[in-house]
């Protein structure tokens, strides 16, 4: 039985000033008031309380019979978040912003930007004594979000200019790629508008930093082996340049380069399924045979050029981006399962392009994009387009947000797929807004897939049809309720999948009836 729910494309933080498609800055409500500090410092201080509840059915695993608790296939639960900001302006050419955000210390999904109602921030539960000792318990901690200084004006070398530092929400391009919008980076931006409409920002992401930090007597100098040192040199980190040119307020079109420096680190932060290159081990189901596996001093040096434009002709708004993939990835142990394959190449690619039109007051939109996968397990390209994605939904609400991609990711963005959309939203009242769209989904290559609950050599490349929605309804100034969700009618690419049940000794079977995936999720949010 088909059931239909109301649901919806969820919104990514797309927010800065306009030299930056790089830098992505938090907003802050109009409403919100300054306050004047010591020195005619301006403070702008703000913040977020959202609740929500979520309830999902058979997206780890297909199987309304099954409860696959690897990937929280059937799940309900209730969450809050509370966000915290203060933003400095010293001058008008200087500011300074902090962003706190609940960091919850309960396991569950794993995602610490929610506290799940309920949940034991402890060991033990202790807020609480008597016969019945549970709740009466604090909610997580606060970590910071953002922090960062950004100085720009025309001081710094005759014409607009800027350098941004500290930790802030990266995208890369618009994201196709590379969009850590969801957490951030540590990272140094370079900006500078030479003429008039052409904005040019280099940038420096510091993901990750090796090393064993230890302890250190006080007042003691000794050596210590810190992250960074030459004893384990094992960092990754990336390099781009964004290039956009603005002739007018209709008009864009926009390059961008990143390289990507993985030293030493060999499989221990990129993962094997979205590479794309792995096969299933016969007799083994669930094991992988990765051929080029590291042994944990492979470097990678990776590059991703992408260009994207947007026009208006006649009242369309026409949009594209392709994305180019190259580089090696270098194993320098004992590749396996030969000497042949010890070096890769990165070969992935994807494109978007999409039109939309007013006709007051709904806006329709057409979309199609491609993300490409990996056509042989045994050669030495590696045709996946890679993606480094944060936990938000970047097209789809149920395929591309709540369940395993073509590629065996979760929440890996646009990789082995290619889909159709078709969609509208429209301002049904001053407080009433709505959004509806349409997926047709389908695999590039017949992938394989090994996730801990999915198992599959893939037998069709039907991912399936999805419906999402969203619907918003302001109760207040800045308070808002919401529902949103998708339905996704799953294909015969997921008969295939092999589901590890554990019954004492893992039983994996085929799934021949593959069931339909939903989502719904609702909630209210108040920003001040």
């Amino acid at each position: 039985m088909k059931k239909y729910f109301i649901v919806a494309l969820a919104a990514m933080f797309v927010l800065g000033f306009a030299a930056s498609s790089f830098a992505i800055h938090a907003e802050i409500p109009s409403e919100t008031q300054a306050v004047v500090g010591t020195g005619m410092t301006q403070i702008t201080i703000g913040g977020e309380i959202r609740v929500r509840g979520d309830w999902r059915n058979n997206v780890g695993d297909f199987d309304k019979n099954v409860t696959s608790s690897a990937n929280s296939s059937d799940v309900s639960f209730y969450d809050e978040r509370v966000r915290l900001s203060v933003e400095a302006k010293v001058t008008p050419n200087t500011t300074g912003f902090i962003q706190l955000e609940t960091a919850s210390s309960s396991t569950g999904e794993g995602r610490p930007d929610y506290d799940f109602w309920g949940s034991v921030q402890s060991p033990n539960q202790t807020g609480t004594r008597g016969s019945v000792q549970v709740g009466n318990n604090k909610e997580g901690t606060m970590s910071i979000l953002q922090a960062w200084i950004l100085h720009q004006g025309s001081g710094l070398l005759g014409v607009p200019a800027l350098i941004k530092i500290g930790h802030m929400p990266i995208t890369i391009g618009t994201g196709l790629f590379y969009d850590h919008s969801y957490q951030g980076d540590d990272a140094i931006l370079l900006g500078v508008d030479p003429i008039k409409g052409l904005h040019i920002i280099a940038g420096y992401v510091d993901q990750y930093l090796g090393g064993t930090p230890t302890s250190v007597p006080t007042n003691t100098a000794v050596g210590v082996n810190g992250p960074g040192t030459p004893a384990s040199n094992n960092n990754i980190e990336s390099y781009a340049l964004l290039v956009n040119y603005d002739p007018n307020k209709d008009d864009h079109i926009g390059l961008d380069v990143t390289y990507l420096n993985d030293q030493n680190n060999g499989l221990t932060f990129i993962s094997a399924s979205g590479l794309g290159f792995q096969s299933i081990q016969p007799g083994n189901a669930g094991a992988i045979v990765a051929p080029g596996a590291f042994s944990g001093t492979g470097d990678i040096h990776f590059w991703n050029i992408g260009i994207n434009g947007k026009t208006m002709i006649a009242g369309f708004g026409l949009y594209a981006e392709f994305d180019q993939q190259l580089g090696t990835l270098n194993n320098g142990g004992v590749p396996a399962p030969t000497v042949a394959l010890q070096n890769q190449d990165f070969k992935g690619r994807a494109a978007k392009a999409g039109a939309n039109y007013t006709l007051d007051p709904v806006k329709l939109g057409i979309e199609w994009a491609y993300g490409s996968g990996d056509q042989k397990a045994t050669d030495k390209n590696i045709d996946t387009f890679i993606t480094s994605q944060g936990q938000t939904q970047h097209f789809s609400y149920v395929y591309d947000y709540r369940t395993v991609n073509a590629a065996g990711n979760v929440q890996g963005g646009l990789q082995n797929t290619w889909y159709l959309k078709a969609s509208g939203n429209a301002d049904i009242t001053k407080a009433l807004s709505a959004e509806l769209a349409f997926y047709y989904l389908r695999a590039v290559n017949n992938a394989c897939i090994s996730t801990g609950v999915f198992t599959t050599a893939g037998t069709s490349k039907s991912i399936g049809e999805e419906i999402d929605a969203r619907m918003n309804y302001k109760i207040d100034r800045n308070l808002t309720y919401f529902v949103e969700g998708g339905y996704l009618f799953a294909g015969k690419f997921w008969e295939g999948a092999g589901k590890t049940v554990n019954t004492g000794v893992d039983a994996v079977f085929a799934n021949r009836n593959p069931d339909d995936a939903w989502v719904v999720r609702h909630g209210i949010q108040l920003s001040f």
